[in-house]
């Protein structure tokens, strides 16, 4: 797989290529994910070196939370999108806040039956004073 550039296009292109894996490699990415959130990233995106200084100085604890939501929402092929915001020019990452929410809805009727759907959604913004 060739590395991605990190955005929402990006994640997109990288799913299409980890759902088309055969099986035993889709499990090794999902391992992967799960074992060493940080490296995996390193390996499927290209970051510039501003992020990359960043995701080196992220908390081993948060990375190894995030990498079970990401190969969760993998395994059972759920929707994860990126949403990012810009930082300004002269912001070091100061402020920078990272936020997942895991969306399950339902819904029941009498002919389909139960139906659940699920996504992820990581959004990176910055609180700005």
């Amino acid at each position: 797989m060739t590395r991605k550039t990190f955005n929402n296009e990006g994640v997109q292109l990288l799913l299409a290529d980890i759902y088309q894996l055969p099986i035993a490699d889709y499990q090794e990415e999902l391992y992967s994910i799960q074992s060493d959130f940080r490296t995996w990233l390193f390996l499927h995106f290209n970051f510039n070196d501003r992020q990359a200084s960043y995701l080196h100085q992220l908390n081993t604890d948060y990375l190894y939370l995030l990498g079970q939501e990401v190969s969760k929402a993998i395994e059972n092929q759920s929707p994860i999108m990126l949403q990012k915001q810009e930082p300004a020019d002269d912001d070091g990452g100061e402020g920078k806040v990272i936020e997942t929410n895991y969306v399950r809805q339902s819904a029941f009727n009498l002919d389909d039956g139960l139906r659940s759907i699920s996504s992820l959604i990581i959004n990176i913004r910055y609180d700005r004073d």
